[in-house]
C-alpha cells in the first residue's frame, strides 16, 4: 500500500520546538498562510520534515503572500524518494543527492513564511 507523503512544519530550526502543521505532498496546491484556514500558522515555520515525499516534488516558501518571483523565497527540490529528512532551516542552502534547498534573497534575508506553493512529484 502506498503511503501519502507529508511535510511537517516546526517553529524552530532543526525540526525542533513546536510542531505547527502539515501538508500532504501528493497534491499540487498553494496556501496563503495569513488566512485562518491555512494548515500552518503565518510567519512561524522555521524548518520542516519531509516524510515519504516523491522525487520531483518542489516546495516554495515565500515571505510574501502573493508568491512573487522577485520576493525572497526558499525552494526545496526533492531529487529522490525520501523516507524521512529534516530540512534544518529555510535560510540555509543545501545540496545533496536526495534534496536541494535554494535560497533566493532578492530583498534581503528571508522573513517569516507567509505563502507555501507545492508542486507534487511524479510517481
Amino acid at each position: 500500500m502506498n503511503q501519502l507523503g507529508e511535510i511537517r512544519f516546526y517553529e524552530g530550526d532543526n525540526c525542533s520546538q513546536h510542531y505547527i502543521g502539515k501538508l500532504n505532498s501528493d497534491f499540487t496546491q498553494s496556501w496563503d498562510l495569513t488566512l485562518i484556514s491555512a494548515p500552518v500558522s503565518s510567519e512561524t515555520a522555521k524548518s520542516c520534515t519531509l516524510i515519504d515525499v516523491k522525487p520531483g516534488t518542489e516546495i516554495r516558501l515565500y515571505d510574501d503572500t502573493f508568491g512573487l518571483s522577485q520576493q525572497n523565497s526558499a525552494v526545496i527540490q526533492v531529487r529522490s524518494n525520501i523516507q524521512e529528512k529534516c530540512i534544518d532551516s529555510f535560510t540555509t542552502s543545501l545540496s545533496g543527492p536526495d534534496v536541494e534547498v535554494t535560497i533566493n534573497q532578492n530583498l534581503g534575508e528571508l522573513g517569516g513564511i507567509t505563502r507555501i506553493e507545492l508542486n507534487s512529484g511524479t510517481s
